[in-house]
């Protein structure tokens, strides 16, 4: 047992080894001016983050972009659909960066819906293989980032079953984020909140009871678009997600609105929401907090 343990440190500490030394190559290379007024007004989580916070998050995009390459079928790549891309697989690791996507190699973007391997057309896809690769919707990618209440972001949800791969199977039950008591209790809550979508009786998308993997992928973009209407709603699985991503959401809406109040220019009723919503304020954040 004793060399067992000994190998397995030394490998535990080649890879923060290595993981440092990438770290301080990334951090040696400037990040463009442009990329940070496209993720200022484009992502909502790297607005919340602060200054060391949205570093590290540079830092995250420039490695992603080393490693995974973007692609358009039919359809221009631009810089800003370059970083939602990477936005959205860095957002669900951002509480353990040691976490990479280790089987994805390619990203494609399409014009509009994905032709999945059947016969019909999806937002988004993960594609097994010799090399896993990912197949999203521009035009769902960037829907994604517009809208922030509607628990709907395929970016998100389609990363979220990357993670789900990584101990090598999509089934709905991340065993890397989660230790054993951890995912007995995810899987009890899992099955139980199906049926209760199934029954019409719980405010997850209706897809979520598709299978446990689509109900992993769909609570992971509630747990990242609403953090706040989640964990009221389902305390518990919120907190099963919290312990997983470690990362803890509640309070990211009220800080933009508190943000946005101790500026000079009060925010009125019919004013657009400053969480990004799309929604006017009365009708968004104002309704769901004491502000």
């Amino acid at each position: 047992m004793v060399p067992f343990l000994i190998v397995g440190i030394s490998v535990i500490a080649i890879i923060v080894f290595i993981l440092k030394k990438e770290t301080n190559h990334f951090k040696s290379k400037p990040f463009p001016k442009e990329w940070r007024a496209i993720l200022l007004e484009k992502v909502f989580f790297y607005t919340i983050l602060n200054v060391d916070q949205k570093k590290m998050f540079e830092i995250e995009i420039q490695r992603f972009f080393h490693y995974i390459e973007i692609i358009g079928l039919k359809v221009e790549v631009t810089e800003e659909d370059r970083l939602l891309v990477a936005s959205s697989a860095i957002i669900p690791v951002f509480g353990s960066l040691n976490t990479y996507y280790v089987e994805l190699s390619q990203v494609f973007l399409t014009d509009k819906a994905v032709r999945d391997l059947g016969s019909s057309f999806t937002l988004g896809e993960v594609r097994l293989g010799t090399k896993t690769t990912l197949f999203l919707s521009k035009r769902a990618l960037h829907q994604g980032f517009k809208n922030l209440n509607d628990r709907s972001h395929v970016g998100i949800h389609e990363f979220a079953h990357i993670l789900d791969l990584a101990d090598g199977s999509i089934d709905g039950i991340p065993s890397l984020f989660m230790d054993e008591e951890l995912i007995e209790e995810w899987e009890k809550r899992m099955h139980s909140e199906i049926e209760r979508i199934q029954k019409g009786k719980s405010t997850i998308r209706d897809y979520g009871a598709t299978n446990t993997k689509e109900f992993f992928a769909v609570v992971t973009e509630y747990f990242f678009e609403n953090p706040n209407e989640l964990k009221k709603n389902h305390p518990k699985i919120y907190k099963i997600l919290q312990t997983a991503f470690n990362q803890d959401l509640e309070n990211h809406y009220l800080k933009r609105i508190k943000r946005a109040f101790s500026s000079r220019k009060k925010i009125r009723r019919n004013d657009l929401c400053p969480c990004g919503s799309g929604e006017k304020f009365k009708n968004c954040c104002k309704k769901n907090s004491k502000i």
